[in-house]
């Protein structure tokens, strides 16, 4: 059975494993500063996010606003498509007028005269007074089309043909700013950091305190040969 170590063994022990509380306060102080050095980057990291945040809900409420115009426009742009051809009362073009200008081909007796019929429809912009009317001559009530409707004849039989929905036109928006890039957290130096110290101490801790025990074993097992010998040594 393994002698009981001396009160002055114990000591000498105690020195000789000095070393290994070094090694674990030098652990302890670098788990210290792993803490203040990421603490450091965490709080920059949270000003830098709340900035980014206001970043980036400025930019998305631009981008909101796009896509709400978008959505509007391709909304218009599937009613117009989706609207069937009509087909109006014959027109012509009065040319004498102003380009643009159409007027009815069916006539209809203004007193002593014939001229075209006022015309109707959801096609008309704004009537288009003819000089000669002023003058005794034939009314015309010639119109221009309302913005967006347009007029694809005449046909082989004379009739113009159009949509009662107005075109959109052509969306010509682009929305081509970029998102905001978002902060990011980098503490992988400080966490390898640590994790070799770690590693280091663990090893070597281990290592020195399994020397030490075998170093006393022996003495306990062998005093004889041990016996003057400095447990120091």
């Amino acid at each position: 059975m393994a002698r009981r170590l001396t009160y002055a063994e114990k000591m000498r022990l105690a020195r000789r494993t000095s070393d290994i509380t070094r090694l674990q306060s030098d652990l302890q102080r670098s788990m210290q500063d792993y803490q203040a050095s990421v603490g450091q980057k965490e709080t920059a990291f949270n000003a830098q996010m709340a900035d980014y945040n206001k970043l980036y809900e400025s930019y998305k409420g631009r981008l909101d606003a796009y896509n709400t115009r978008l959505s509007d426009y391709q909304r218009r742009l599937k009613a117009y498509q989706n609207a069937p051809w009509e087909s109006y009362d014959d027109f012509q073009t009065v040319s004498r007028l102003g380009p643009n200008v159409y007027a009815s081909t069916r006539t209809a007796k203004y007193g002593n005269v014939y001229g075209p019929i006022v015309p109707s429809g959801p096609f008309i912009g704004s009537m288009v007074r003819d000089p000669n009317a002023e003058r005794g001559g034939i009314p015309t009530y010639a119109f221009t089309l309302k913005e967006g409707y347009s007029f694809t004849g005449p046909t082989s039989r004379g009739v113009i043909g159009g949509k009662s929905v107005l075109s959109p036109g052509e969306f010509t928006e682009k929305f081509e700013e970029q998102a905001p890039n978002a902060p990011t957290l980098d503490i992988s130096a400080e966490k390898a950091k640590l994790e070799a110290d770690r590693a280091y101490t663990e090893r070597e801790v281990d290592e020195r305190t399994k020397s030490r025990l075998r170093a006393v074993q022996r003495a306990s097992s062998r005093p004889m040969l041990s016996r003057g010998t400095n447990i120091n040594g």
